[in-house]
């Protein structure tokens, strides 16, 4: 089963941009737009997150984020959701627990290779979490970012994928976080 099977199954909740368009002058639907905005940069967790079989979802697209989240969750997996880079570095410095991180590479703030950089140059996320890069299948990763990725043991997921081999891999990646 491909992944866009999945997402596009997965209703999609309404926006911001939704609230605003509902309500022409902006009043009511204005504010909860902006609790909703502060909403979802916070955490979305599930089940126990203090483990190996941790895994944070970074990606600006919420369907995709949405559908991973339902298929690691019935995995056993605890499940953080973060929809960009920027978002994502914040809950890595404050976890104290490892975590598997699959980040996608385009993403508002901070994007994946990004994310990928800091995590190359800071200790503690180095050797606290461990990574996975998804990306499409036709984008050319540079030479620079393929040393910061084999730096880090970050294997490549190329989208569209096939739901065993996330899963798969994921558990790879959790094992070997749960090895060090």
């Amino acid at each position: 089963m491909r992944l866009a099977v999945v997402v596009a199954s997965v209703a999609r909740p309404p926006t911001c941009d939704d609230a605003e368009r509902r309500d022409g002058e902006g009043n009511s639907a204005e504010w909860d737009c902006r609790f909703q905005r502060v909403k979802a940069s916070q955490p979305v967790m599930t089940a126990d997150v203090g483990t190996a079989r941790a895994v944070l979802i970074v990606d600006d697209d919420e369907d995709i984020r949405t559908a991973i989240h339902a298929i690691l969750e019935d995995e056993g997996y605890g499940v953080l959701e973060a929809p960009d880079g920027l978002t994502a570095l914040e809950m890595l410095r404050s976890a104290p627990h490892p975590l598997v991180v699959l980040t996608n590479h385009n993403m508002p703030r901070l994007d994946g290779p990004g994310l990928i950089s800091f995590a190359t140059e800071d200790p503690v996320l180095r050797g606290r979490h461990a990574y996975i890069y998804m990306t499409a299948a036709s984008r050319v990763i540079s030479p620079a970012f393929a040393r910061q990725l084999d730096a880090l043991h970050v294997p490549v997921l190329r989208k569209p994928f096939d739901l065993d081999q996330l899963i798969a891999l994921i558990g790879e990646v959790a094992a070997r976080l749960a090895d060090r």
